[in-house]
């Protein structure tokens, strides 16, 4: 059996979320993988702000380990606000840290949300 029952309970924050996902070069159709990924520690250092991996992996070579992009929707980068347009700024100021080359991502995610 699992352990969910030995987690502690939730806590409910009373906050807004807003969530960008960041998506590899070619997605939604030929999607390229391989590609470094750059700026997680300064974007997850930002009050509020937290990276979620999806499509990441780690590559080998002489100089060690580094997180590469290894699928179409390669992050979510979750912003955490008083209100949805604090959230949404959160987010955004998480995306703009992170470097993939020909990655791409949405602007107008919670835009009109009141």
């Amino acid at each position: 059996p699992g352990g969910l029952g030995q987690l502690a309970p939730l806590e409910w924050l009373d906050a807004a979320a807003v969530t960008g996902v960041i998506a590899a070069n070619g997605y939604p159709a030929d999607v390229r993988g391989g590609d470094p990924i750059t700026g997680l520690e300064d974007a997850d250092a930002l009050p509020g702000v937290h990276v979620l991996h999806a499509g990441t992996a780690l590559a080998h070579d002489a100089d060690g380990d580094h997180l590469v992009a290894a699928g179409g929707r390669v992050l979510s980068v979750v912003g955490v606000g008083a209100d949805l347009p604090a959230a949404r700024a959160a987010a955004y100021a998480g995306v703009e840290r992170i470097g993939l080359p020909g990655s791409h991502h949405r602007t107008d995610v919670a835009l009109l949300a009141d």
